[in-house]
């Protein structure tokens, strides 16, 4: 049984969605030990302290895997943000985890 954690994002990179557009992105993760998550979420927040998200993604609709090294424990996965998602919210800057 995996634990719940979070996705820890050392490099601190923007991820940058043009509003009504398709945003596509990949991430790995390292060190399950083999086991894949059941659940993983990709969550779009106007602050950092948000406890609601504007929109909100996971491996049942839009985060898919895409490979695993068995070498190095790594599965890399693919998000997709459909358009609907982003449509009405404003140009700004906004937080993910």
């Amino acid at each position: 049984m995996i634990e719940s954690g979070y996705f820890f994002n050392p490099i601190r990179r923007d991820i940058d969605i043009v509003q009504g557009d398709t945003c596509s992105f990949g991430f790995q993760v390292q060190g399950l030990k083999g086991e894949k998550p059941s659940s993983i979420y990709f969550s779009c927040r106007e602050t950092i302290e948000s406890e609601s998200y504007l929109f909100q993604v996971d491996n049942t609709n839009n985060i898919d895997e895409r490979s695993y090294d068995s070498e190095t424990d790594t599965l890399t996965y693919g998000v997709r943000i459909p358009p609907h998602l982003t449509f009405g919210i404003d140009l700004g800057r906004y937080f993910y985890d």
